[in-house]
């Protein structure tokens, strides 16, 4: 399976919303169109760096969370979080990996995961 990761943005609805509708910016778009269009994609997933890894069809809260700016700590027991989840819904060893995020989101699951590919500088 082809699975996609894309990168959650600081523009949000101001009310709960599914994650795919949460994000508002021109370039998050631009990343799952490139994904579902170009890329071939089986399917998506959104990281968020306060609910770790989502659905789009998720509902969640609006936040004001950064994970480039949050402690080593935390930032580990994130991806750890991430990887948990991911694995329930994919297979780390045989599924390709299309990444549409920066360094501090990519980081914890290009170490767990054998093929990944990130088509952008993210930055």
């Amino acid at each position: 399976m082809k699975i996609a990761l894309i990168a959650c943005v600081k523009e949000k609805v101001d009310y709960a919303a599914p994650a795919r509708e949460m994000y508002r910016s021109s370039l998050f778009e631009s990343w799952i169109k490139d994904a579902l269009d170009i890329q071939k994609v089986d399917r998506y997933f959104i990281v968020s760096g306060k609910y770790g890894l989502l659905k789009p069809d998720e509902i969640i809260e609006p936040y004001d969370l950064n994970l480039n700016n949050q402690s080593e700590s935390y930032k580990n027991e994130w991806g750890k979080k991430v990887l948990k989840r991911l694995s329930e819904f994919c297979d780390l060893e045989q599924d390709e990996f299309i990444i549409y995020t920066n360094a501090t989101y990519y980081t914890p699951v290009i170490e767990a995961v054998r093929y990944f590919e990130i088509p952008f500088d993210i930055s």
